[in-house]
């Protein structure tokens, strides 16, 4: 088994339980950690066997434009479900960031893993 990695992945979408915030985009960070077979791409070097990261990557960031949600648990869960129903991801580890949500701390985020208990889900 083989991990793709995306890492800050900048996304908007509005968000937030303030009236202001469901009228301004907002910018979110996502990190996705994905577990699969890579040794057939490996093996033939051939986009069709590999996770297209770009497209995934795309799909998150259109999919996030077109959310409105209250929580980033309620858009990480959305997020979950669209990226399964779309690519089929089955073991995965999806991380959904608001760094401006808290003033005194640095990043507030949801880790949303499927299935539970994933990609060593107890690491920070």
């Amino acid at each position: 088994m083989s991990l793709l990695q995306i890492k800050s992945l900048q996304i908007t979408s509005l968000i937030g339980v303030h009236a202001w915030e469901q009228t301004i985009p907002q910018t979110l960070w996502v990190d996705l950690e994905v577990i699969y077979h890579l040794e057939a791409a490996a093996n033939s070097d051939n986009i069709q066997d590999a996770i297209d990261y770009a497209k995934v990557g795309d799909y998150i960031r259109h999919f996030a434009k077109d959310q409105q949600c209250r929580l980033i648990e309620r858009l990480a869960s959305l997020m979950a479900d669209a990226l399964t129903a779309q690519f089929g991801f089955t073991h995965f580890r999806l991380t959904v960031h608001k760094p401006q949500a808290l003033g005194h701390a640095s990043d507030v985020a949801v880790v949303i893993t499927r299935p539970e208990n994933n990609i060593e889900s107890s690491k920070p």
